[in-house]
């Protein structure tokens, strides 16, 4: 059996923020705590433990060296979680802001409900009724903006995508006028997050570097195992753990790990009373 560390004394928060880019790491017990500050790759660097300045120095030595950033274990551990659509592993092709209109099918719906037949007594046309029907739909309907953020290296997949609503407060969305477009439709996105704590070194580091002397060419040999869907809860859990272990750091008293977490973005926007 691989021993689990018994007690975590403090936990180590490193933080930074760059022009543009955001970084920060988190610190976990059983809620977790954000933290943004300052730039990974620039003087003035601030490393903290529970608000107390450490040397700067300690801070290399806790980034995510090769082997933690190994793709295909950090795709094991967030399995079924990950999404393509809103994260990235490398470089988006385009980092700029895309547009899109963001159409709800159920206006049309509603709108052919009404059965529009008459303008002030007067009856109008069939063309005629389809031109308003647009015309609302076209008033109605918001424009939404795709944009990729760089969460830097602490965090994988590290681009995550973020939305903006276009015409926001530039004009009402309805008719007559009072409504405004706004970000709708919150979802959960997951990640991994580089946390890491004060610790001595775990039992189980020891027993892998004695492995790996005595065994390093049989393990080079060994096939690497893939997560299997019909894989039992208890099987994945083994699994997801030894995956942790393998691209986990321990340095100078600090224990690194990846850790599962969720960031909420929101998917579309939508025309609604708004309050600005």
């Amino acid at each position: 059996m691989i021993p689990i560390l018994a007690v975590i004394s403090s936990y180590l928060v490193l933080s930074f923020s760059a022009p543009c880019l955001s970084q920060y790491i988190a610190a976990f017990s059983e809620s977790e705590i954000d933290s943004r500050i300052q730039d990974i790759n620039t003087k003035g660097l601030k490393v903290k433990v529970l608000s107390e300045k450490i040397d700067p120095i300690l801070f290399n030595d806790l980034m995510p060296e090769s082997h933690s950033l190994h793709e295909g274990r950090l795709m094991k551990i967030l399995g079924d979680r990950f999404d393509s659509f809103w994260t990235s592993v490398n470089t988006p092709h385009n980092l700029g802001y895309e547009t899109e209109v963001s159409y709800d099918p159920k206006l049309e719906i509603f709108l052919d409900s009404l059965n529009i037949t008459e303008i002030r007594g007067q009856p109008i046309s069939f063309e005629m009724k389809r031109l308003i029907q647009n015309w609302l739909v076209n008033k109605a309907t918001c424009k939404i903006s795709y944009y990729w953020e760089d969460l830097g290296n602490l965090f994988w997949p590290r681009f995550i995508k973020k939305t903006i609503c276009v015409n926001t407060n530039s004009e009402s969305c309805s008719w007559p006028p009072g409504m405004k477009c706004g970000l709708s439709g919150p979802m959960k996105i997951h990640h991994l997050r580089w946390t890491c704590f004060e610790s001595e070194e775990p039992l189980y580091h020891q027993r892998r570097k004695r492995a790996n002397n005595l065994h390093k060419a049989n393990n080079k040999k060994q096939k690497k195992r893939q997560v299997l869907s019909f894989w039992s809860p208890d099987k994945r859990k083994k699994q997801l753990k030894r995956l942790i272990r393998q691209t986990s750091l321990w340095k100078k008293g600090f224990q690194c790990e990846w850790r599962i977490s969720d960031l909420s973005v929101s998917s579309t926007c939508e025309c609604a009373c708004r309050q600005f």
